[in-house]
């Protein structure tokens, strides 16, 4: 498992660290068997003195903007949960995702994926019928 984490204080002096990592293996619970799958997930976390925030960055509105401003924080563009951020701050969480994403282990997912829409495409273009090849009705996957 790959992890990545970036830390910074807030303006009143809280922490906040984003935690991304790749996470190649868990576990499924399965009738009282718990069984290791391989897997190829991403996962980020931006907590604020422990508290999780999630990892859902959005623009702040106008009356947000507007708010903040009052108070004379003009650098905030963005928030995640409850934390309000900069755009360097932003770039930061965006930049854990994309060190993850060019991990060996995603960009092999990412290859799987591409080739498996191929093979999807391929089938599809054949369509449902008739094959005059195996003598049944197979989705042109004998050959």
């Amino acid at each position: 498992m790959n992890e990545i984490t970036k830390t910074w204080n807030t303006v009143s002096g809280s922490v906040v660290i984003a935690k991304g990592q790749l996470i190649t293996e868990k576990t499924n619970y399965s009738d009282g068997w718990n069984v290791q799958v391989d897997c190829c997930e991403i996962r980020i976390d931006v907590t604020v003195d422990g508290v999780s925030q999630g990892d859902d960055i959005v623009a702040l509105n106008t009356t947000q903007l507007d708010g903040l401003k009052a108070k004379g924080h003009t650098q905030f563009t963005s928030r995640v949960g409850k934390l309000v951020l900069t755009d360097e701050q932003v770039k930061m969480i965006h930049g854990i995702r994309e060190e993850l994403e060019n991990a060996p282990e995603w960009q092999a997912k990412e290859t799987k994926i591409r080739n498996n829409q191929k093979d999807t495409a391929k089938l599809e273009q054949r369509g449902a019928g008739w094959c005059n090849s195996c003598q049944s009705y197979c989705h042109g996957d004998c050959q």
